[in-house]
């Protein structure tokens, strides 16, 4: 049964909004990670719209596509964020609506805010800076041309999108572009231009970009790079192309690797998931292979192992996380829980949990880490589902049902 938030809790969500960052604050510059002020990058290390964030106490998520939820997190019952009282949350006259027809939420310093896309014939891209109870909204920024809910993060006080955007003589250019949310009304700034062309990091190319420390990470088909934000003018640093492998007949495991994926950070390092194919027999098995790096400096570091089936990948700093898609197995797998369950690894790539989801969804797609306590996984149609964190190693994690509904119905 939906509910109406609180309005004792509304206004304690407001309160805590207003106290909010000053437009002379002073953010960090350094390479950690500062969860009041940067981009919460644990949940954007799979390519999903940005449809969580995490608050002091709790967790926006945005269900139906564009319907704003409110989770305690001792609770844990997503109730629409909505002032009304009489409200009963069906239709769009209720806050906790959005215009978008796919949109995305962001939690950054004490502030919320929606980016709404809605590409329709009534084209509108916009971030809005929205009350913690849905009461009001301020729109910061519309946008000349699409944004890309794969491509945009709140970040430090900015708000950055990889994207072709009107430059101030509203000539279209291409690249990284800085949106100063304390100055809503300045020009934004080209941090980086990029070519349309598949040879470099591009428009077309640039798939998805997460933000961790002081650098800006771009994936593209196949290589990947960051943008140092302490010294944009030095471009981008190519942090590796990958090719696929010679075949080679004499390997009945001949390996393909094609698209590459999404970074995560597990404890100092940096990690990609790369997606391929394994041929067995004549028959392809898609797979993917986490490969791992030093960040300062910068190196190879290890691959985790290359039967690692295909399946959601992300990893918050202490662990990664895989779930299964409910792929066929290949004959070498002796994993009685292949395409059923969620498995945990250390940062070093060893095994820790291996949580069986017979009775969980038939094709769990989606996985979502928070920052902090809980992870949650789902199927698109049929719900989504957590687990907490604090039961990682005690060989007893339990499963719960977050909701009785998918988030795209």
């Amino acid at each position: 049964m939906r509910r109406i938030l609180p309005l004792f809790c509304l206004a304690m969500l407001s309160a805590a909004l207003l106290a909010g960052c000053a437009a002379g604050q002073k953010y960090p510059t350094d390479n950690a990670y500062h969860p009041e002020t940067d981009a919460q990058y644990t949940w954007y290390a799979k390519g999903e719209r940005r449809m969580f964030a995490e608050a002091e106490n709790g967790y926006y998520v945005l269900l139906h596509l564009n319907q704003l939820f409110y989770m305690d997190a001792a609770a844990m019952e997503p109730i629409p964020v909505c002032s009304k009282p009489n409200c009963d949350h069906t239709d769009k006259s209720c806050d906790s609506f959005f215009r978008g027809s796919v949109c995305s939420v962001f939690y950054n310093n004490g502030k919320l805010y929606v980016l709404e896309n809605t590409p329709t014939s009534l084209d509108r891209f916009a971030l809005e800076e929205v009350a913690a109870d849905g009461s009001t909204r301020r729109t910061l920024f519309e946008f000349s041309m699409p944004v890309d809910y794969q491509k945009a993060l709140v970040h430090r006080g900015k708000f950055y999108v990889a994207s072709t955007q009107m430059d101030e003589k509203m000539n279209a250019r291409t690249g990284i572009w800085q949106f100063d949310l304390a100055r809503p009304s300045s020009a934004p700034k080209l941090l980086c231009e990029m070519e349309p062309s598949y040879e470099h990091l591009s428009q077309l190319a640039a798939e998805y970009i997460t933000a961790r420390g002081h650098y800006l990470y771009i994936t593209a088909p196949c290589q990947a790079a960051r943008l140092d934000l302490n010294a944009p003018k030095k471009g981008l640093e190519m942090l590796f192309v990958q090719e696929d492998r010679p075949e080679d007949p004499a390997d009945p495991y001949y390996r393909r690797e094609g698209q590459l994926l999404f970074p995560c950070f597990p404890g100092d390092r940096i990690a990609y998931a790369s997606a391929g194919v394994r041929t067995i027999d004549g028959t392809d098995y898609w797979f993917n292979l986490l490969k791992l790096w030093d960040a300062e400096p910068l190196r190879e570091a290890a691959s985790l192992s290359e039967k690692l089936a295909v399946g959601a990948m992300a990893a918050d700093d202490k662990y990664i996380y895989r779930l299964d898609q409910g792929s066929p197995a290949p004959p070498d797998t002796d994993d009685p829980y292949f395409g059923n369950a969620l498995k945990i690894y250390d940062a070093e790539g060893n095994l820790l949990e291996n949580i069986p989801l017979t009775d969980v969804g038939k094709i769990m797609r989606m996985l979502f880490v928070s920052p902090g306590e809980h992870v949650f996984f789902g199927d698109a149609q049929e719900g989504l589902w957590y687990i907490c964190k604090s039961e990682i190693g005690s060989g007893n994690v339990q499963v719960h049902r977050l909701t009785d509904f998918g988030y795209l119905e």
